[in-house]
């Protein structure tokens, strides 16, 4: 697929400037340096734009004219871990949001552009088949996060950046934007291998997790995991205290009433059996019964109208902390270094991180916001193990262990009433594992998907549940369950043990048949081949011949290779 440079345009104040590659483009206002380097591998742009005196961005348009086609297949990447993911062919109506779903805030919401069609990927995109396509990669979203728009119309890639009423008076990185043709793998290792950066050492590792849902999040819970691990031989290489240990949000080296004896004690004793210890917090979230709100209001983050910002999450409503308050970092590296120095605790597990664009800034972007605040907390625990959830993937690259590639959280397959409810990024078991399933599978980082449950629920089948292990297995490098040791059966722990075996495997093809059917051909470690065929549907689906349930998964062996 070729592609030809079309037109670039920056638009700021009451006035616009056409860019041109290899030329430096200038106002009474600003000047723009625009360059292109050419090698037999990819192309590659740059801009930056340097204000004369302050001015307000508007937005920034990158046009290429490419031969596409409504039968032209694309990848469209989610701008959040939970937002809808996959490849699309152009003919294709996209789902939209039912009348009756939940709107969505700020932080919930991916950049909208003016004009914006309905096919865009974040980051990076792809349009093409396996053998043959075109790439498009942005390699600095630390300043301003990129939307790649296919226009099938008038044969058009659309790249813009995140930078609407961003208030500007210095030097800024527009642009660094990776262009290639070739082959699919060969584009996508290419793009990850150009990312410059730390690579954070991200091995694969199951857990269990102390959950106030799960199994009552106490020292008591954990005691008794400890002991149901040596009898049934329960693989795990960490546990994870989860977030409701806290005396309340916000106060996170408080325990409650559950933890007795302190922290220290229990994860002194989690370190004596032999794993390591994990914390789950949302850093920037805190409730109003906490000491954190009570002394010191001034770190509550305000929105335009001076009212107090609030994020509704699955555990209730939560105030939010202004990320750049000097006091809340503080407080946030004070416990940062008492938890991982002192205390011993080797993995943290970061919630809520959009939290720090919770509310647009003047002069700070999207991905200023979440870069900065994430950058700080991998500075106070720079040898710790980190997993960033509800973060946009390529911040998470840059700084964390693992990165969240679905929502946490699965508790349904389908949404209920899904014409009045619908909502392409409910965290669905369906709508989740198709995220992690479409999702890029060669960037070179650890991911991480949803917490799981085996317990009996009224809310997804046996069949189900097994799915979502399955999938977790394959494409996450770190896989967590919460239910409490004593309730499951010898068999069912048999489940979780083989969750070792499928980490080891390599996967060598994930076909989707149709929508909902989907075929995973992957080898273990011994290099026998296996193939599992899923039904992501909510209704019994023919998979390979084989009729499967809603959710079902039936895994097939075959000859050693």
């Amino acid at each position: 697929m070729t592609f030809t440079f079309k037109s670039a345009k920056l638009i700021f104040d009451q006035e616009s400037l056409d860019l041109i590659p290899d030329k430096t483009s200038s106002s009474e206002a600003l000047y723009a340096d625009f360059t292109s380097l050419h090698t037999d591998a990819h192309d590659r742009f740059q801009i930056f734009i340097h204000p004369k005196k302050e001015v307000i961005l508007k937005g920034f348009e990158l046009r290429f004219s490419v031969p596409l086609t409504l039968n032209t297949s694309v990848f469209c990447n989610g701008f959040l871990p939970d937002h809808r993911s996959g490849n699309y062919l152009l003919s294709e109506k996209r789902s939209g949001r039912g009348w009756l779903s939940a709107k969505k805030k700020f932080r919930q919401q991916a950049p909208i552009f003016p004009n914006q069609g309905p096919f865009c990927s974040f980051h990076y995109g792809f349009a093409g088949n396996e053998t043959k396509g075109l790439f498009l990669g942005s390699l600095n979203e630390t300043t301003a996060f990129t939307s790649i728009e296919y226009d099938a119309q008038n044969q058009e890639i659309i790249v813009r950046k995140d930078i609407a009423a961003l208030a500007l008076g210095h030097s800024f990185p527009l642009l660094d934007l990776l262009v290639g043709t070739g082959k699919k793998e060969t584009l996508f290792k290419n793009y990850f291998s150009a990312i410059e950066g730390p690579r954070f050492p991200a091995q694969p590792v199951t857990g269990w997790m102390a959950s106030v849902a799960g199994n009552g999040n106490s020292a008591l819970a954990i005691r008794n995991f400890l002991v149901h691990r040596t009898e049934e031989n329960i693989p795990a290489d960490f546990v994870l205290i989860g977030a409701g240990y806290a005396k309340e949000a916000g106060d996170w080296l408080f325990s409650n009433d559950q933890f007795p004896d302190g922290l220290p004690t229990i994860i002194a004793e989690i370190k004596a059996a032999g794993l390591k210890v994990g914390m789950n917090i949302s850093p920037l979230l805190c409730s109003t019964t906490s000491d954190i709100y009570r002394q010191h209001p001034e770190w509550i983050l305000k929105d335009e109208t001076n009212n107090p910002v609030t994020i509704n999450t699955a555990s209730g409503l939560f105030q939010v902390l202004d990320a750049y308050d000097l006091g809340v970092q503080d407080y946030l590296q004070v416990f940062c270094y008492t938890v991982t120095t002192q205390w011993g605790v080797d993995l943290l597990k970061f919630d809520h991180l959009s939290a720090a664009f919770a509310t647009p800034r003047k002069t700070k972007t999207r991905a200023q916001a979440a870069n900065d605040f994430t950058k700080m907390l991998r500075n106070s625990c720079p040898d710790a193990i980190i997993w960033a959830t509800d973060l946009p993937t390529a911040t998470g690259w840059l700084y964390a262990n693992y990165t969240s590639l679905t929502s946490d959280l699965l508790e349904t397959w389908e949404t209920r009433f899904p014409l009045l409810y619908a909502d392409p990024n409910a965290a669905t078991a369906r709508i989740q594992l198709k995220n992690l399933l479409q999702r890029n599978t060669y960037a070179q980082y650890g991911t991480a998907a949803n917490l799981i449950t085996l317990a009996a629920t009224k809310n997804l089948t046996e069949a189900q549940q097994f799915t979502i292990l399955f999938i977790n297995a394959l494409f996450s490098d770190i896989s967590v369950i919460s239910d409490a040791s004593e309730q499951l059966p010898a068999e069912t722990w048999g489940e979780w043990q083989a969750v070792k075996q499928w980490k080891l495997a390599r996967v060598t093809s994930v076909n989707f048949q149709t929508e909902d059917v989907v075929i995973i051909n992957f080898k273990n470690s011994d290099g026998k081949k296996f193939r599992g065929l899923i039904n992501l549907g909510n209704k019994e689906n023919s998979v390979d011949g084989i009729s499967l349930g809603a959710g079902e998964t039936l895994i097939l062996g075959s000859k050693k290779s």
